[in-house]
């Protein structure tokens, strides 16, 4: 599995940090709405109810992200509608069931230490790479983009693409 999982992507050159030293995935990160694409088309691939794709975009996630130095990663998701928390460690497959009894498979990479990469297989309805990467707007303010790929098992391996940016809770709008 991992090697099948492994990076769709390499690294994205590392950043230049203006202000300060870099910022680290460490602490609270709110949505940008603002800057951020829609991931209806990702909610609709999963196969996931009209009602719960509708629910998914009305909320503004956030994320906190702990890594305490031990080879792993704990990201929270919170958003309106709940909040999940994982520990994934890195290079290390993650197994996990969805609520509606899919499989998921999960693996985490850090190739950089501003750069997160998730590979997941969706039991069945596709697979997503989700890069973070720690960068930089034109201020100088941290942010993470996230970068989502989606390729659908059905409809013939559909391929949907979404960029989203987060800013650090205590700096969202």
């Amino acid at each position: 599995m991992a090697a099948a999982m492994a990076g769709a992507y390499g690294a994205p050159a590392v950043p230049a940090f203006k202000k300060r030293a870099p910022p680290t995935f460490a602490g609270l990160w709110m949505l940008d709405t603002t800057r951020s694409q829609p991931i209806a088309a990702h909610l609709e691939g999963m196969g996931l109810p009209e009602l719960s794709q509708a629910a998914a975009t009305q909320v503004t996630p956030a994320y906190e992200f702990r890594i305490p130095g031990d080879g792993t990663v704990t990201i929270r998701h919170m958003s309106e509608i709940g909040e999940k928390e994982r520990t994934l460690r890195v290079g290390v497959e993650h197994s996990e069931t969805a609520k509606d009894g899919a499989a998921i498979r999960m693996l985490l990479e850090m190739p950089a230490p501003h750069v997160l990469v998730t590979h997941i297989d969706w039991g069945g309805r596709g697979r997503i790479d989700d890069t973070r990467t720690l960068c930089e707007d034109v201020a100088g303010n941290p942010l993470i983009h996230q970068h989502i790929e989606f390729l659908h098992a059905k409809g013939g391996g559909k391929r949907t693409v979404s960029e989203r940016y987060f800013v650090r809770g205590e700096e969202a709008e």
